[in-house]
């Protein structure tokens, strides 16, 4: 039995009661994953940094796409930032980099060397599109309804659009919650560090970020079915783990700290979000 086998098996630095599965669904998150490894340790470290910087790169170049495409369509810096949940500081030094005499005009960002491609297939997927033959075939199909004069067509053609990005928020935040939970079981493994308490739960910047966005797509409602999604999950994860539900009460006590910039929302929102949420659980 090789030294990985028989350190898993083991239970050591783990709970000894989960069955081997378990303990391997969890390894990757470990500093033991990468027992007996060492000849690989350069390597694998040297490729983690590479794809950081390909996703950060990525994010870089789709935050200045998307802000890029919401100017051409003539929209005001503050409207963007409320739409992409960036601060208007930001938006507005990208539409500065990208003006010219007062005139839109495409710059372009250079990835670093070595990792063009995996920031291309992040920027492509990013956009929904596999390929570069694709994006030009959305493009002529979105030109085309964005021709549609019928207003009743384009009112069904937006609410259709605000749904499909709602239903990606919603999925979002459902990994979010599920992830939370499985670190604070994570942390609380095997006895040496409790458990976060419930009174002090934090959401998350993911999840602030993600009822922002809920608030941008479908208002009050939409902020409030955003921590429903997070919570749902959340509990879910928690019944697998064999501990108690997190309660909604509890869920939104610490609303306020998931808000990290005054961009996101205001406090008279946020507390909106807070209230309708809290009335959908009241009975």
């Amino acid at each position: 039995m090789n030294r990985r086998e028989e350190f898993l098996k083991s239970g050591a630095e783990r709970n000894e009661s989960d069955s081997r599965e378990e303990r391997l669904a969890g390894w990757w998150q470990t500093a033991s994953f990468g027992l007996a490894l060492g000849r690989r340790a350069g390597r694998a470290a040297a490729k983690a940094r590479r794809s950081v910087q390909a996703a950060e790169t990525a994010q870089a170049l789709v935050d200045q796409q998307a802000v890029y495409a919401l100017l051409e369509e003539g929209h005001s810096v503050r409207w963007i930032a409320d739409q992409l949940s960036m601060s208007r500081t930001a938006v507005g030094r990208l539409a500065k980099s990208m003006k010219r005499g007062g005139e839109l005009s495409d710059v372009r960002m250079a990835a670093s060397p070595g990792i063009d491609e995996e920031t291309k297939r992040l920027v492509l997927r990013a956009w929904d599109v596999d390929s570069l033959e694709e994006s030009l075939e959305n493009d002529a199909y979105e030109a085309k309804s964005s021709r549609v004069d019928d207003p009743e067509n384009m009112e069904k053609g937006e609410t259709v659009d605000r749904k499909k990005r709602m239903t990606k928020i919603l999925d979002r935040a459902a990994e979010v919650g599920r992830y939370a939970e499985n670190l604070e079981n994570a942390i609380g493994a095997g006895g040496r560090t409790p458990r976060p308490d419930d009174a002090l739960h934090h959401l998350g910047d993911d999840t602030g970020r993600l009822i922002s966005e809920g608030l941008s797509v479908g208002g009050i409602s939409g902020g409030a079915d955003v921590i429903d999604a997070y919570l749902q999950a959340f509990n879910e994860a928690r019944t697998k783990n064999g501990m108690r539900q997190l309660t909604p009460r509890l869920a939104v006590k610490n609303l306020q700290w998931a808000i990290v910039t005054p961009e996101q929302m205001t406090v008279e929102q946020r507390e909106e979000i807070r209230k309708e949420f809290t009335r959908r659980h009241s009975s």
